[in-house]
């Protein structure tokens, strides 16, 4: 396996707190971060869904990423 399979492409948020990912691979996961935001003080802004929402491949496709301001 690659590196560049591991690269996200794609970040959608769904309903709730889920993501589906989709990789360079074609491969789709789809996760749900609501407990982890929930004990989590730093996600704790995610908890607005329209932030939430405005998830997005971080650099080079190795995270995830939102507004890094929103988040400090």
């Amino acid at each position: 396996m690659s590196q560049v399979q591991l690269q996200l492409t794609k970040v959608e948020a769904l309903a709730g707190y889920r993501l589906r990912l989709t990789y360079a691979d074609a491969q789709t996961w789809e996760v749900d971060l609501e407990d982890w935001i929930n004990v989590t003080a730093s996600l704790m802004p995610l908890k607005d869904l329209a932030l939430f929402a405005q998830a997005r491949p971080g650099a080079g496709g190795w995270t995830v990423d939102w507004n890094r301001d929103e988040l400090e």
